[in-house]
Protein backbone atom coordinates (compact mmCIF):
# COMPACT_ATOMS: atom_id res chain seq x y z
CA UNK A 1 0.00 0.00 0.00
CA UNK A 2 1.67 3.46 -1.39
CA UNK A 3 1.37 6.04 1.33
CA UNK A 4 0.37 9.52 -0.14
CA UNK A 5 0.39 13.04 1.16
CA UNK A 6 -2.90 14.34 2.68
CA UNK A 7 -5.03 16.42 -0.17
CA UNK A 8 -4.51 19.53 2.35
CA UNK A 9 -1.02 19.64 2.48
CA UNK A 10 0.74 22.72 1.32
CA UNK A 11 4.27 21.38 1.55
CA UNK A 12 5.75 18.00 1.63
CA UNK A 13 9.36 17.56 3.04
CA UNK A 14 11.15 14.30 2.68
CA UNK A 15 14.12 13.40 4.66
CA UNK A 16 16.80 10.55 3.97
CA UNK A 17 16.44 9.00 7.34
CA UNK A 18 14.04 9.20 10.49
CA UNK A 19 16.83 10.91 12.55
CA UNK A 20 17.22 13.90 10.30
CA UNK A 21 13.45 14.29 10.09
CA UNK A 22 12.85 13.98 13.94
CA UNK A 23 15.86 16.73 14.10
CA UNK A 24 14.11 18.84 11.56
CA UNK A 25 10.68 18.14 13.52
CA UNK A 26 12.32 19.31 16.54
CA UNK A 27 14.13 22.14 16.16
CA UNK A 28 12.45 24.33 13.90
CA UNK A 29 8.95 24.23 15.62
CA UNK A 30 7.65 27.27 17.83
CA UNK A 31 5.68 25.15 19.85
CA UNK A 32 4.74 21.88 20.88
CA UNK A 33 1.57 19.67 21.31
CA UNK A 34 1.19 16.20 22.28
CA UNK A 35 -1.05 14.20 21.80
CA UNK A 36 -1.81 10.36 22.53
CA UNK A 37 -0.37 8.70 20.06
CA UNK A 38 2.41 5.67 20.04
CA UNK A 39 6.58 4.90 19.55
CA UNK A 40 6.70 7.67 17.46
CA UNK A 41 4.68 10.34 19.65
CA UNK A 42 6.96 9.18 22.42
CA UNK A 43 9.94 9.90 20.48
CA UNK A 44 9.90 13.35 19.74
CA UNK A 45 8.55 14.24 23.30
CA UNK A 46 11.86 12.48 24.80
CA UNK A 47 13.79 13.84 22.07
CA UNK A 48 12.16 17.76 22.57
CA UNK A 49 12.17 17.23 26.09
CA UNK A 50 15.87 16.27 26.63
CA UNK A 51 17.26 18.54 24.46
CA UNK A 52 15.44 21.38 26.27
CA UNK A 53 17.17 19.99 29.46
CA UNK A 54 20.61 19.67 28.29
CA UNK A 55 20.32 23.44 26.95
CA UNK A 56 20.83 22.06 23.19
CA UNK A 57 17.59 24.05 22.14
CA UNK A 58 15.54 27.01 23.97
CA UNK A 59 12.76 26.62 26.15
CA UNK A 60 9.10 26.49 24.09
CA UNK A 61 5.52 25.84 25.05
CA UNK A 62 4.83 22.51 25.31
CA UNK A 63 1.39 21.47 25.65
CA UNK A 64 0.18 17.72 26.47
CA UNK A 65 -3.45 16.56 25.97
CA UNK A 66 -4.92 13.55 27.79
CA UNK A 67 -5.02 12.76 31.37
CA UNK A 68 -2.17 10.82 31.83
CA UNK A 69 0.14 12.47 28.75
CA UNK A 70 -0.37 16.04 30.88
CA UNK A 71 0.12 14.54 34.27
CA UNK A 72 3.48 13.16 33.17
CA UNK A 73 4.23 16.32 32.06
CA UNK A 74 3.67 18.45 35.55
CA UNK A 75 5.48 16.05 36.59
CA UNK A 76 8.86 16.31 34.57
CA UNK A 77 8.68 19.95 33.79
CA UNK A 78 9.68 20.87 37.37
CA UNK A 79 12.70 22.99 37.81
CA UNK A 80 14.30 19.74 38.59
CA UNK A 81 13.97 18.40 35.49
CA UNK A 82 14.21 21.07 32.99
CA UNK A 83 16.14 24.16 34.56
CA UNK A 84 14.26 27.50 34.53
CA UNK A 85 16.94 29.10 32.66
CA UNK A 86 19.18 27.88 30.11
CA UNK A 87 21.88 30.43 28.43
Amino acid sequence: MALHPNAYLDEEIKFPTLFKRLHHLVTMADVWVALPGGIGTLSEVALTWSLMQTGEMRRQPFCAGGRRVAQDHREFSTDAYVPPTIP
